[in-house]
């Protein structure tokens, strides 16, 4: 049995997300209510709006992910539940979306309620911990998690519940962040701690751990795509909204009138891309099969 995402992981994620859903909301997700970096097909030359690189975000996992009519997919690390209701409009599959966010399960389901999408064996959303969700084994045609893994102290247990739920043949796939290499610098890591602390996570898998750990579990037809370019410019735009906020966001801080998550979102928001720029970090897509025996 895979050990539980502990408390103080736990506790830390949903302050951030707690705490800085309005900016979010507000400057970030809108009307989409998806909470991720933007794709952009075309890099820097894209033509593409900030909203719709965020749907096309969904597109390219979902891509990969290649669902069928009425398949059944787990959302793992749901956020605001953007993505499953996309899935579920434009594949016609039957999506669970579990988070550890409280407040998540709230909006999401608030959200496909409007939509008119929200129902028992069609969608829902639910309080669970991906790294041990206490679901049925083989439930389901494919796993999906954006941006959600990177919050798992130890990944090989979010791979190794995903691997029991999936039924055979079932796919994986993982839209997240992963470190380039272990052998950083002080200053390096310093960096790419003050972005991953300042939005709620913890550490970054390298990419060749990451798969190992997934063959390790079983998985087959294990691929990583690096799509850095192509999210490049979300994180540009992430840059250019907290730069000049950061010093002065600092300061307040201190002073007690900006509280620490808001701070360090901003910090982290201008942090995440000095780390890919040096290289440290790229954003990609990895996915796997489960065997079909």
């Amino acid at each position: 049995m895979p050990s539980q995402i502990s408390q103080e992981t736990q506790s830390q994620v949903r302050q951030f997300y707690s705490g800085a859903h309005a900016v979010l909301m507000r400057v970030w997700g809108g009307p989409t209510r998806m909470i991720h970096f933007g794709y952009y097909p075309d890099g820097d030359g894209s033509t593409l709006s900030h909203h719709q690189s965020l749907v096309e975000t969904v597109r390219q996992a979902a891509i990969r992910l290649d669902p069928e009519p009425g398949q059944r997919i787990l959302d793992a690390g749901c956020g605001l539940g953007g993505a499953a209701v996309w899935l579920v409009r434009n594949y016609d599959v039957k999506v669970d979306g579990i988070t550890n966010v409280p407040l998540h399960v709230e909006a999401a389901s608030r959200y496909a309620s409007e939509c008119g999408l929200l129902a028992p064996g069609r969608l829902t959303f639910s309080l669970l911990d991906y790294t041990d969700t206490g679901l049925p084994a083989a439930t389901y045609d494919g796993v999906l998690a954006i941006e959600s893994v990177c919050y798992a102290p130890d990944t090989a247990d979010f791979l190794k519940e995903a691997y029991r739920l999936l039924k055979p043949d079932g796919r994986l796939v993982v839209l997240d962040g992963f470190q380039t290499r272990r052998d950083l610098s002080a200053d390096e890591q310093s960096l790419m701690a003050s972005w991953l602390h300042g939005w709620g996570a913890t550490r970054l898998d390298t990419i060749d751990d990451f798969c190992t750990k997934a063959a390790r579990e079983g998985f087959i037809d294990v691929r990583f795509e690096n799509l850095q370019r192509h999210f490049k410019p979300s994180h540009y735009a992430s840059y250019r909204l907290a730069r000049w906020l950061v010093p002065p966001a600092r300061l307040l801080n201190r002073l007690g009138m900006l509280s620490g998550t808001l701070y360090g979102h901003l910090r982290a928001s201008r942090d995440v891309w000095y780390a890919a720029e040096r290289g440290l970090c790229v954003q990609g897509i990895f996915s796997a099969r489960k065997p079909s025996r």
